[in-house]
Formats: structure tokens, C-alpha cells, sequence
């Protein structure tokens, strides 16, 4: 079954993102990305457009014991490297008002090697998620029929979070396919000096934001493992409150700083061992009525498996 799953990945490859063209051969970009994600070794694969190619994006590096063909398809000129300050990474691509099938199938075929036999990727553990300019995606049916999605509710997460762990994978879902211009806001209602913690998506950049109540910024116990954990302080709206960032970070697919897979376990932390939340139900997601309660965004509350409160709302969450 594994082989025949490797066959069927390597045929849907060069379909997973489609470029759309406008009369004058320009790309409509849409920003569709899909990515192939190991839940156990943590190693992925993200097919994305930019501008008029689909590029693929192999994080590195390639596992030394791997055989010898594998690493020779990283060094033949149809994958190169790209330098980054967070690990290695290899991109293959192709235009496809230009590129012939052959070579697509020869690009499809590399990476599906690299997967296997490079990266040790085990297809029974490999989860997708597919998402655009606008929001996650459902992504391509022939991943539907060969892998599981990494969205919480389709992988068979409980309807309410009460893990931290697994609440952590589920707000790295959701900030990896936020819309292109978005903040979500979670907050424990019960915690007097915690305001909330956001989240803000702007052009490509992703940073985590929240605001404290204190007296004197960079002093106290607070200060200290808030800072510890990786907040930085900022000017902010001034004395008695204090703003903490951290971030931003780039977010466009095929070029994620790895330093974002950090604001999930941020958030936990920050929640958890800093405010003494003791269960994923404590929280809740905050927003307008009409958007993020019972809107578009209402898909938010229930992928976290959290409550869900209006702004000015008691602090009673509503069951989601």
C-alpha cells in the first residue's frame, strides 16, 4: 500500500497548485500553497505559486545515511539550494505556460525521492494542508483520498481542547492558514492582568502581540519570564499597561522563518506557566459577532476546540 501510495503522491504533485493566467499572460495570484507535513519527524514539503512558477520547497537537510541516489538528486541541477538563516532548504519548480510534462513528471518523481528515501518521510504520517490569500483550503481531492488533513476537525480532534500539546498543533493549523490581511485573538477571560494574546497576518508577516498590566516595564517577576520565553517589550500604549511582540516573521509559503514555529508553544507557555491557565477550556477566542462568532471566522473556535466570545462580552464563554 505504502508503494502504491508514493505513485499516487508522485501523480498528484504536479497538480496540487494550479496558476490561473489573464488575457495577458499574467498570473492571477491567489497565493495556493499545499504543504506535506511528517507529524512524527517534523520534515515538509510546501508546493506554492510565485508569480509565474510553481515552486516546491524541501527543508533540509537530507538525512546523511540516505542512499546515494537520493542525495545525488540534490546535486544533478534540477534542485538547488537556497540559503537560509534557519536550515537548509532545496527548491525545484517549473512554469507551466513553458515547462514540458516530461519535465514536470521528472520534477514530480525528485521529490517524492527526497521524501522517501532523503528525508526518511513516512506517507502514513504525512498530513497536508492546503490554503490560499483567502483562508485554508480542502485542497486537491487526490490528497483527500491518500493522506490525512492536518485541519483539527478532519483529522478526528475532540469537539472541546483540553490538551495543551494538542491545542498547540491546533493554533499552528490555524495561523499557518490565516488569510492574507487577519489577527485572531485569544485571551483567558479570567486572568485580570492578561488582556489577550494576538495573532496578526499582514502581507506575508506574522507576529504574536499581547498586552500586560504592570508598572514599570523590563522589572518584576513578570518581566523577567515573560522576556525569559521570548516576548520583547515595546513602547506600547504606555503606563499602566505594557506591550510585548514577537515577531514579525515572514509567513509566505516556501519562505516560512522556522522561527514562527515557535508562537504556538509561545502561546501556551505564556498562558499556562506564566498565568497559571490550567486547561485549553480556560481560553477563548474574542471577536465581532457577525465575523468571528457566528461569521466566516466562526471556523476558528471550533478548529481550537475553545470557547468563543464576543468583544465586551462576560466572562461566561459560550460552549462551541
Amino acid at each position: 500500500m505504502t508503494a502504491k501510495g508514493w505513485e499516487k503522491l508522485q501523480a498528484a504533485i504536479p497538480e496540487l497548485v494550479f496558476i490561473e493566467f489573464d488575457d495577458d499572460a499574467e498570473p492571477i495570484q491567489k497565493w495556493e500553497f499545499v504543504r506535506l507535513r511528517d507529524c512524527g519527524s517534523g520534515s515538509e514539503v510546501v508546493v506554492y505559486e510565485n508569480g509565474k512558477s510553481v515552486e516546491i520547497t524541501i527543508a533540509g537537510p537530507v538525512d546523511p545515511d540516505a542512499p546515494p541516489q537520493a542525495r545525488t538528486v540534490l546535486q544533478n541541477g534540477a534542485i538547488w539550494p537556497r540559503g537560509s538563516a534557519d536550515g537548509e532548504r532545496f527548491v525545484v519548480g517549473w512554469n507551466p505556460m513553458r515547462a514540458e510534462d516530461s519535465y514536470i513528471q521528472q520534477v514530480s518523481a525528485s521529490v517524492v525521492e527526497i521524501m522517501r528515501d532523503g528525508l526518511g518521510m513516512d506517507l502514513e504520517r504525512v498530513r497536508y494542508t492546503a490554503g490560499d490569500e483567502t483562508g485554508y483550503q480542502p485542497g486537491p481531492w487526490a490528497l483527500r483520498d491518500l493522506l490525512t488533513a492536518e485541519q483539527p476537525t478532519e483529522r478526528g480532534a475532540p469537539d472541546r481542547c483540553t490538551d495543551w500539546t494538542d491545542f498547540a498543533e491546533r493554533l499552528q493549523w490555524v495561523l499557518s492558514t490565516m488569510p492574507g490581511y487577519d489577527i485572531v485573538t485569544v485571551d483567558a477571560p479570567a486572568v485580570v492582568d492578561l488582556g489577550s494574546i494576538q495573532f496578526h497576518q499582514d502581507n506575508g508577516r506574522l507576529e504574536a502581540t499581547m498586552i500586560t498590566s504592570d508598572t514599570v516595564a523590563g522589572f518584576g517577576d513578570l518581566d523577567f519570564r515573560l522576556g525569559a520565553l521570548g516576548w520583547r517589550v515595546t513602547e506600547g500604549p504606555g503606563a499602566p499597561y505594557v506591550e510585548w511582540r514577537y515577531g514579525p516573521f515572514c509567513s509566505s509559503a516556501g519562505f516560512i522563518d522556522r522561527r514562527l514555529d515557535r508562537i504556538p508553544h509561545l502561546a501556551v507557555d505564556t498562558f499556562r506557566t506564566v498565568h497559571g491557565v490550567n486547561s485549553p477550556q480556560d481560553l477563548a477566542v474574542r471577536g465581532d459577532e457577525q465575523t468571528v462568532v457566528n461569521g466566516p471566522q466562526a471556523y476558528i473556535s471550533r478548529e481550537l476546540g475553545i470557547p468563543c466570545l464576543p468583544w465586551g462580552s462576560p466572562e461566561t464563554a459560550a460552549t462551541v
